[in-house]
């Protein structure tokens, strides 16, 4: 088959996959919107893994006058957004990028798209924060609340939601951009596409920078609470505090896995996500200690050593 015409039809069946999928979110009433669009990248990956990023700008502008048709503006966005993050991808993997390189810039695509869509601009796609937000807090504060919170001085039940919101919606981008690195990485290796092997565990490492700023940002945060400070310092402090310690929780079952593997030669994700659940407020902070101690000392030499 001609290479112009291949062109041509594989972008009409690229698009043709994606307005499948606006056909059937509009008969669930958006519900796709919210929680399957991470698979609208995918096709465009392909795509421009196979043709090129510029070649794929075609397709994707019927995607999106498709969207525009079919589902409204909100549903546009949606598909603007994931569009753009497959055509990047497509974009990456052609050029070489390495695997961590990707998935930041699928994470990057994903937190914007969700800071924007349930933060920034929720009222346009149906979200009303605030009412949430003051039932909330209505729930764990207040004379005839459910569960009585004590708030730290300073910083109120409104406050304190709404940082939860917003650390809510970063991390359901990241999430999300795991998802698509994931499912592009499977798909391409489906369709005999060379791509960059993923990095194992045991070479996952960061710099002890890193941990040392995480660990400074935890203890920050409960210093902060108990310091008579500003309400918008105790959420910056918040936020830097859940953050550092949920890299270190990572880093903790990194560090866990990778001696499962080395000491028993065995997978011990599932055994460790039931005790984590099972012993949740032990886990936590057990393996943000483990994380802190594997990116700052020499545990995880000495663990391959074996």
């Amino acid at each position: 088959m001609n290479t112009s015409v291949r062109k041509i039809t594989d972008g009409a069946m690229m698009a043709a996959l994606v307005g499948l999928f606006l056909l059937l979110n509009r008969q669930l009433g958006g519900m796709l919107d919210v929680y399957a669009t991470w698979l609208v990248p995918l096709p465009l990956v392909l795509y421009a893994v196979r043709y090129g990023g510029k070649s794929a700008l075609l397709p994707y502008a019927a995607i999106i006058f498709l969207s525009l048709v079919i589902g409204g503006p909100q549903t546009g966005f949606y598909i603007f957004s994931a569009g753009v993050c497959g055509v990047v991808y497509g974009h990456g993997v052609r050029q070489g990028w390495n695997n961590l390189r990707l998935l930041l810039t699928t994470m990057v695509f994903t937190i914007f798209s969700n800071c924007v869509t349930t933060v920034l601009f929720a009222s346009f796609f149906g979200y009303d924060i605030a009412m949430e937000i003051s039932q909330f807090s209505q729930l764990i504060s207040g004379p005839d609340a459910m569960i009585q919170v004590q708030m730290p001085q300073g910083l109120t039940a409104e406050r304190f939601l709404t940082t939860i919101f917003v650390l809510a919606a970063v991390l359901s981008g990241v999430l999300e951009g795991v998802i698509v690195h994931l499912l592009s990485h499977l798909l391409l290796k489906r369709m005999k596409i060379q791509v960059a092997p993923p990095k194992p565990l045991s070479q996952f490492a960061a710099p002890k920078w890193l941990g040392y700023v995480c660990f400074l940002l935890f203890i920050g945060m409960n210093f902060a609470f108990r310091m008579d400070l500003p309400a918008q310092v105790q959420q910056g402090f918040l936020i830097g505090g859940v953050i550092g310690a949920l890299i270190l929780v990572v880093f903790g079952y990194v560090c866990c896995l990778v001696y499962g593997a080395a000491r028993y030669r065995r997978n011990l994700a599932l055994t460790l996500m039931l005790i984590t659940l099972l012993l949740f407020p032990i886990m936590l902070p057990l393996l943000a200690i483990v994380g802190f101690l594997y990116i700052t000392t020499d545990m995880r030499e000495k663990i391959l050593r074996r």
